[in-house]
């Protein structure tokens, strides 16, 4: 269902019919809901630890691709550190951007994987047994450049990984 649900998401963005609604929302409202949504009670007691620097956290985005990615994120940072710990989200927001980063003390990914990461249907070489269809990143990262963002990824073995998306700060003209 997870693939299927996927490739759906994938073929309707290729051929131009994901619906795409930027409205002025705030980010961090967004990702205390995402969190209370979907990752309050994890199975093993551990929890998303939040930090918010900063007083405007207003973004021009379609918020349900926000949504997914923050969703998928968060979900990719639990999935690979199970019972290695919390996960961190931080929204830090200056004068131009706002920035989100996820970061996990999970397993890492494998420097010789990085450059292929963010393409259709590659995992990294260590999640054998860990469920993926390696379709999630390659959608986050479409869906944070559909709204004016940018993704980075920094991955160490064994140590955990910080995706990081900036957005441009919605600014009253």
């Amino acid at each position: 269902v997870e693939l299927m649900n996927s490739v759906l998401t994938i073929s309707r963005n290729d051929t131009g019919k994901t619906n795409f609604n930027p409205v002025k929302f705030n980010l961090k409202q967004l990702c205390l809901d995402v969190i209370e949504t979907s990752f309050y009670n994890q199975k093993n007691g551990n929890r998303v630890q939040t930090l918010f620097k900063g007083d405007n956290f207003d973004v021009l985005a379609d918020r349900n691709l926000m949504e997914y990615s923050i969703f998928n994120l968060l979900n990719n940072a639990f999935k690979y550190s199970e019972d290695l710990g919390d996960v961190y989200l931080n929204v830090i927001s200056n004068l131009d951007e706002i920035e989100i980063q996820i970061i996990d003390f999970g397993i890492g990914i494998p420097e010789k994987d990085h450059p292929k990461l963010f393409n259709t249907f590659f995992r990294a070489s260590n999640t054998n047994g860990i469920q993926g269809t390696g379709l999630g990143l390659y959608i986050v990262k479409t869906f944070t450049e559909k709204n004016s963002g940018t993704i980075q990824l920094e991955s160490q073995l064994g140590k955990g990984t910080t995706v990081k998306l900036q957005f441009p700060l919605y600014k009253v003209k």
